[in-house]
């Protein structure tokens, strides 16, 4: 269960930080 909160949180940490380079590494940690 994902909680919203922790979405919304993760959220804004994209929309301040590279957004671009995050969500990479996100996936890149993802999917295998």
């Amino acid at each position: 269960v994902v909680d919203e909160s922790e979405v919304y949180s993760l959220i804004s940490k994209l929309k301040s930080a590279g957004a671009c380079d995050i969500l990479v590494s996100s996936i890149d940690r993802l999917v295998p």
